[in-house]
C-alpha cells in the first residue's frame, strides 16, 4: 500500500511538473506571438520533439520524428522575420498526464499587418520538462492573411 501512494505521489509530481511546463511553454508562445521573440519558446523544445502539426504554410501539415523538429524551427524563422502582434486571452486550459491543451482568443495583426481576430488550440506535448509536441488549430480564417503583401 505505501509503495502504491509513492507512485501516486510521484505521478501527481509528474504531472505537475509538466503543467508547470506547458504552461511555461504557452506563455513563451505568446511572446512570441506578440512579436517580443521566440527564444524562451525555443529553450523549452526539447532535442527529442517528434509531433508538430498546423494548418498554415510554410511548414503546413502533420509532421513526426527530426522532421517535425525541423517544420517547428520553420515556423519559429518565418514568425520572426515578418511577426505577428498578437494578444491572447485564455478560454479553457486541460491538461493531462502528458500534454496540455489551451484554448484562447487572439487580436491584433499578422504577418506584419494584416488584422487578426480570431479562435486557436494549441496542444503541447511534455517530457521530462521539455515541449515534445506542438499542434495548433486555428479557427475561422482568412489565409490571405499569412500571404506576404
Amino acid at each position: 500500500m505505501k509503495l502504491l501512494i509513492a507512485l501516486l505521489l510521484l505521478a501527481s509530481c509528474a504531472h505537475k511538473a509538466n503543467y508547470r511546463t506547458a504552461r511555461a511553454g504557452f506563455a513563451a508562445w505568446e511572446k512570441g506571438e506578440s512579436g517580443q521573440g521566440y527564444q524562451d519558446f525555443e529553450a523549452l523544445l526539447s532535442s527529442d520533439f517528434r509531433t508538430y502539426s498546423h494548418p498554415l504554410q510554410p511548414s503546413r501539415g502533420v509532421f513526426r520524428g527530426a522532421e517535425a523538429l525541423t517544420k517547428m524551427r520553420e515556423l519559429v524563422s518565418s514568425r520572426q522575420k515578418n511577426p505577428n502582434a498578437l494578444k491572447f486571452t485564455l478560454d479553457h486550459q486541460t491538461c493531462g498526464k502528458n500534454a496540455c491543451a489551451f484554448a484562447f482568443t487572439s487580436k491584433g495583426t499578422v504577418a506584419g499587418g494584416y488584422p487578426y481576430e480570431g479562435w486557436n488550440v494549441i496542444l503541447l506535448e511534455i517530457e521530462k520538462d521539455k515541449i515534445v509536441g506542438f499542434r495548433e488549430y486555428l479557427g475561422d480564417i482568412d489565409p490571405a492573411w499569412f500571404q506576404k503583401k
